[in-house]
């Protein structure tokens, strides 16, 4: 539980220090944006040809919620939801179940 808040707050972190970083890349005409996908589960982590290798089915979950947040934004699962709804200062948006088991 703790571990989806924390992850929710480093989310928001990023994105606010992105703003940051915006706002002097601004004046080059230059804007950065970016997607987060958050999931929480058990992942594998080794070695693979000399490299070190995270991987797992929560990994890949997370991967498909990045790739479809809304630019700018974080997109989440329903277990972080669940973990997450009753924190303070957040501002959940549902928008629409895509992925189904």
């Amino acid at each position: 539980e703790d571990d989806s808040r924390r992850a929710m707050a480093s989310a928001k972190a990023i994105l606010d220090r992105l703003e940051d970083v915006n706002s002097i890349l601004a004046q080059r005409g230059i804007k950065l944006h970016a997607r987060i996908g958050i999931n929480r589960g058990l992942i594998v982590t080794g070695k693979l040809a000399e490299h070190d290798t995270v991987t797992g089915e929560a990994l890949n979950i997370a991967q498909r919620l990045e790739a479809n947040a809304p630019e700018d934004g974080i997109l989440i699962s329903e277990s972080v939801f669940k973990d997450t709804k009753s924190t303070k200062g957040t501002r959940i948006v549902i928008i629409k179940r895509r992925f189904q088991r």
